[in-house]
């Protein structure tokens, strides 16, 4: 969303339960530029990872202090409040009115009134199912949800322009990366610290998304505590710094604990190598794909040293970490270069590009 006068694109902003992302572009004659990038820890957890009145006070000052430029802001719904599903619409031929019926389907399914929720939805690639109908994928957020989202940042004087699913905004990043015809199917595995969630891409659509809040990072930040009686520093530092990796320090190789904590890291990973794979092979059977699938990675999990080796070993898919840098060019700043290599502001990044207007889920929540 960059604009034309400013040259800046909004700020998109990934609220997570345990940091505030946020990246902005600028576009030059040579091409894309991360103009500012930020990771904000939180002091005051979010359970949910919506933002609190008091951070979202302060945010506007962290981001003039960082060179984020403008008001404009493209916010990720908290991933357990969105709302998503598949579902057979009657033919557009039939001049039914699709729209009012999605709404009604998606409130159904998630027992709330239809006019207390906003929506989006597209068509979905035939695959074997019978043409007869309109099968669609719909994402909603409810209004409730939405305005605890918002009012805090513009109270603070940011303007939401739009409320998207962070998982559409991954698969906006996706999409400016270069990919073979012969792989047309695309995995998308952002495994965060309150849940992972999987989703399938048949070209540039979204046809299949799963959230596992059993697989994120908190529990198995939890597991290594209990079973292996540490407290939390330790288990953060087996996370960030041992996880199943080979690589490790003369100091890391004497730890007592050391096979237990990478067997309790290995474990993890093959369990959601299972549920990728499963993930894949649902939705390419559903929609008839042919072709070899790759797998994008992101989130604080692609960065376990030697986690996503693991995945792609178990699954039998090719898997690589997405970051900012891999479609924007980095800051000179050394701090921000690092941040542009991160792949926890990979969603943040796919926010701040342009949301194609059928996916894109409005701030007003009439």
């Amino acid at each position: 969303m960059i604009g034309r006068a400013s040259g800046y694109s909004a700020i998109g902003l990934d609220v997570g339960s345990r940091c505030i992302k946020a990246v902005q572009f600028a576009r030059s004659r040579k091409g894309l530029n991360i103009s500012a990038i930020a990771c904000i820890e939180r002091s005051g957890k979010g359970e949910r990872g919506t933002l609190l009145a008091a951070e979202a006070g302060s945010l506007r000052e962290v981001f003039a202090r960082q060179g984020f430029r403008g008001r404009a802001v493209v916010l990720a719904g908290a991933p357990g409040r969105m709302l998503s599903g598949v579902m057979e619409l009657p033919p557009r031929s039939s001049g039914a009115p699709i729209d009012q019926i999605a709404r009604m389907e998606l409130a159904r399914a998630n027992g709330c009134p239809p006019d207390s929720l906003e929506l989006s939805w597209w068509e979905l690639p035939a695959g074997k199912r019978a043409q007869d109908g309109t099968h669609v994928f719909a994402v909603g957020l409810r209004h409730a949800d939405a305005h605890e989202a918002i009012d805090g940042l513009e109270a603070a004087g940011m303007e939401v322009r739009a409320l998207d699913s962070g998982t559409l905004g991954i698969s906006r990043l996706c999409a400016l990366l270069s990919t073979s015809p012969a792989t047309p199917v695309t995995g998308l595995l952002d495994i965060g610290w309150s849940g992972t969630s999987v989703a399938v891409l048949l070209g540039t659509t979204l046809v299949y998304q799963r959230l596992l809040p059993e697989m994120g990072m908190s529990h198995l930040h939890s597991r290594l505590v209990s079973e292996l009686l540490i407290d939390a520093e330790a288990a953060e530092f087996v996370i960030r710094r041992v996880g199943v990796s080979n690589e490790l320090s003369e100091e890391q190789r004497n730890w007592e604990l050391l096979e237990d904590a990478r067997s309790v890291v290995a474990d993890h990973a093959d369990s959601i190598s299972a549920e990728l794979k499963a993930s894949l092979s649902y939705a390419t059977r559903r929609h008839d794909a042919t072709g070899a699938a790759s797998v994008l990675a992101s989130g604080g999990g692609a960065s376990v040293p030697g986690l996503l080796d693991r995945v792609q070993r178990a699954s039998e898919e090719r898997i690589r970490a997405i970051r900012p840098a891999d479609i924007a060019a980095s800051p000179k700043d050394p701090l921000a270069a690092t941040l542009a290599m991160d792949p926890r502001l990979a969603c943040a990044a796919g926010l701040a590009l342009e949301p194609t207007a059928a996916l894109q889920l409005e701030a007003a929540t009439a």
